[in-house]
């Protein structure tokens, strides 16, 4: 396994892909650039030292997250008159975040289910054949998923 200061200089370039493929406005200057290179390294590092295989999410996936949160976060805080230029963005990110842990809460019977019809793309039929059950019995179970994951993502 590498160590943290390995996997940290390995993903340093993420830093220069979020930057130059956001949203963020085009004529910052070098010193603010500069400036949001720094709080992408710390991101890297937070990132690192706050990641878990429990999250279900690869490492890369989300250092690249947490950097652009932290850039976000940067603008809001610090430079307010190039907000408005990234606002769209960081709904985007937190309409992902919604969902996932709208996803996190359904049984695991619940999320195979959803992966098999959309992931995989298994019919109602197949997956019938291989639970023993009706399909009609997985059109059902499916709706009443959706309705779950609308529930759950419409009181956020």
């Amino acid at each position: 396994m590498q160590g943290k200061d390995e996997i940290i200089q390995q993903n340093m370039h993420i830093v220069d892909e979020v930057i130059n493929s956001t949203k963020f406005p085009r004529f910052l200057t070098d010193d603010e650039r500069d400036e949001l290179k720094s709080i992408g390294y710390l991101a890297i590092v937070e990132a690192v030292k706050s990641f878990s295989n429990k999250l279900n999410v690869p490492l890369n996936y989300w250092i690249k997250k947490n950097i652009q949160w932290s850039i976000f976060n940067f603008f809001r805080d610090e430079k307010k008159e190039y907000f408005p230029y990234i606002q769209e963005e960081q709904t985007e990110i937190e309409c992902i975040l919604d969902l996932k842990n709208a996803y996190n809460a359904l049984f695991a019977s619940e999320k195979e289910l959803l992966n098999d019809i959309l992931f995989f793309g298994f019919t109602q039929e197949e997956i019938a054949r291989k639970l023993n059950i009706s399909q009609q019995s997985v059109s059902k179970r499916y709706k009443k998923i959706i309705s779950k994951l609308r529930k759950y993502y419409g009181s956020k």
